[in-house]
């Protein structure tokens, strides 16, 4: 048998075990009334698949959009040191900005395209918020790992983690608090079908809150 077709095994079977070992779990997330919840942040232990800043610096930037004065998507997952734009797809002007701690930025007054895109290396959760629109809300959650994903409109979502593993999750509704990212560890079993619960917060009334040094933002990612 030739080397490279001995190397060749090597790498398939090298292969094979560490997708048994990492294979997709199923995930599905309730709230404390049963009821399927999106929107909800699953990512694995920043050891597992960490984010390379040198690879994810050379990737085009997200984009956060900002579509009848709402940001689009409301929920946008970045690996640590990706850049975002926010083009303001409105024809009206937009003033972005965040207190985040992970990112404190501002994007004053502008039309159609910023002049550069936003570099996001630190991992956590940034909020987003519009000077001029207060109801804008949006949210960049920036991931020091590769394994992450989020739950759809049945509160479902598949996830590439390894057993013995403890999986971060996160919603901007957690009763614990806006900052908490809540440390779960999964079964050791082969088991990769897992329900989840959250206790969420009911759903804010709209609040009449102006100006760029509003309380609604200053104590996120704190």
């Amino acid at each position: 048998m030739h080397l490279t077709t001995i190397l060749a095994i090597i790498v398939a079977v090298g292969l094979s075990v560490s997708r048994a070992h990492a294979d997709a779990v199923s995930i599905l997330v309730l709230d404390q009334h049963g009821e399927p919840v999106s929107g909800a942040v699953l990512m694995g232990p920043p050891t597992y698949r960490p984010a390379n800043a040198a690879d994810t610096q050379m990737r085009p930037a997200a984009v956060m959009d900002q579509i009848d004065k709402a940001f689009v998507p409301q929920i946008l997952i970045v690996e640590q040191g990706r850049q975002v734009n926010f083009p303001n797809s409105d024809n009206i002007r937009h003033h972005v900005y965040s207190f985040s701690k992970p990112k404190v930025f501002e994007l004053k007054l502008y039309a159609e395209q910023p002049e550069h895109p936003i570099p996001f290396n630190n991992p956590g959760i940034v909020v987003l918020g519009c000077n001029i629109h207060d109801r804008m809300t949006g949210y960049i959650i920036v991931s020091d790992t590769q394994s992450w994903a989020q739950t759809d409109a049945t509160g479902k979502a598949q996830l590439e983690l390894p057993a013995n593993q403890p999986l971060r999750i996160w919603h901007a509704r957690k009763a614990s608090g806006f900052d908490d990212v809540e440390e779960r560890i999964l079964p050791t079993t082969t088991e990769r079908d897992i329900e989840l619960r959250l206790e969420l917060k009911p759903i804010p009334k709209p609040e009449p809150v102006r100006g760029f040094g509003s309380d609604r933002f200053k104590h996120h990612g704190r």
